[in-house]
């Protein structure tokens, strides 16, 4: 089961020419829930105190996250209209 404590936004694609910059982070309500599994629909889907909503395209997405007995992690999601470069 894991726990979710925190979950921030980087709005923007600006910010990856530039590099981050501490105004582009926007908080986004959340709370510390349990999850059975770990996809990002069954993360926003388990915060029903207030609704959450997904990023648009070119935002990323960072959730703060542990197992229980285990260390914090992070875990990122990126929400884009175009393909990376290869």
């Amino acid at each position: 089961m894991k726990r979710i404590l925190l979950a921030l936004a980087l709005m923007g694609s600006a910010a990856h020419a530039e590099g981050p910059d501490a105004s582009l982070w926007a908080p986004i309500e959340a709370y510390e829930t349990a999850l059975n599994n770990g996809d990002l629909a069954g993360v926003m889907a388990q915060f029903t105190d207030a609704p959450v909503t997904i990023p648009n395209a070119n935002q990323e997405l960072f959730v703060l996250h542990r197992e229980e007995g285990s260390n914090w992690q992070i875990a990122r999601y990126i929400f884009a209209t175009t393909l990376p470069a290869q």
